[in-house]
């Protein structure tokens, strides 16, 4: 007995469910069985990290006024993936 996929999962939809509980029933011909099969969805590494801007421009004034280390400019960035999956550096 298999159970059998119709469609893609994908833990980041919204619209999905993340479990699924399913009653199965097997019968012989005299007697039969019941019990529930429960399915989670578990989240991989499928999406890339997405910048808050996709272009962005700086002005600096030369040395003195600049030195090395100082700061340049500051940006975001997110990963929809979950937990470890949605980190970055």
């Amino acid at each position: 007995m298999f159970l059998c996929l119709v469609q893609e999962l994908d833990y980041d939809d919204v619209l999905e469910l993340r479990e699924y509980q399913l009653q199965v029933r097997v019968d012989d011909p005299e007697f039969f069985t019941t019990g529930t099969v429960t399915i989670q969805v578990t989240d991989i590494n499928d999406n890339a990290p997405v910048f808050s801007v996709n272009e962005i421009q700086v002005n600096l004034t030369e040395f003195p006024s600049t030195e090395p280390g100082d700061p340049v400019t500051a940006f975001t960035a997110t990963d929809i993936d979950s937990g470890d999956n949605g980190e970055f550096e």
